[in-house]
């Protein structure tokens, strides 16, 4: 499978994550708003993200990036990622969180997922992108009908946490079907650094 390469957008650029990202991913681990909404409970300190930091940047099946701002390179937005990778069901999970509420409503998580989105139909061949929402979090649940996922299951409370999820998926050939509903987002372009 290919390295996770550098993909630019017109507001975000989303770059592999490295160990000098966690003390920002540490950080947004400790808002509350942010739990909420991805259904954190857990609490981990800062060598334990670094760790993780450093295991997702040398995994091979799975690919990890950090959002920044275009504008602003250094100015780190959140993190997404396509995960659970099945080879023989050409699928994978994905995952996107913003940081700071302020940044919710401005189009970075939309561009952002559809950077991601589109490399993993067009680079990684994949047939199927899958994720989980907070039955609760309208928010993401809009931007992912807006992209084109699908719910697949009805919410309903998890025996693990007790919370309603959502389980929606996009298949490749939906996405491809509907790219005219996706000419106000950009396509993305992919530089290997």
């Amino acid at each position: 499978m290919p390295d996770t390469p550098h993909l630019y957008g017109v507001k975000v650029r989303l770059r592999p994550i490295g160990e000098a990202d966690a003390d920002a991913m540490f950080a947004s681990l400790h808002d509350p708003l942010l739990q909420k909404l991805t259904g954190t409970e857990q609490t981990f300190s800062l060598q334990q993200v670094r760790d993780y930091c450093r295991r997702v940047a040398q995994a091979r099946d799975r690919w990890d990036f950090m959002i920044e701002s275009s504008a602003h390179p250094n100015r780190l937005l959140g993190e997404a990622s396509l995960n659970e990778y099945d080879a023989d069901e050409q699928s994978a999970n994905f995952r996107i969180a913003l940081y700071e509420s302020g940044q919710f409503g401005q189009g970075l998580g939309g561009e952002a997922s559809l950077l991601l989105i589109q490399f993993g139909f067009t680079q990684l061949g994949l047939k199927r992108i899958s994720l989980d929402v907070l039955a609760f979090n309208q928010r993401a649940r809009r931007l992912y009908t807006k992209l084109g996922f699908k719910q697949r299951v009805t919410a309903s409370p998890r025996p693990d946490d007790g919370k309603d999820w959502v389980e929606m998926d996009l298949l490749a050939e939906d996405f491809f079907a509907q790219g005219a509903h996706h000419s106000d987002l950009p396509l993305w372009r992919s530089v290997l650094v």
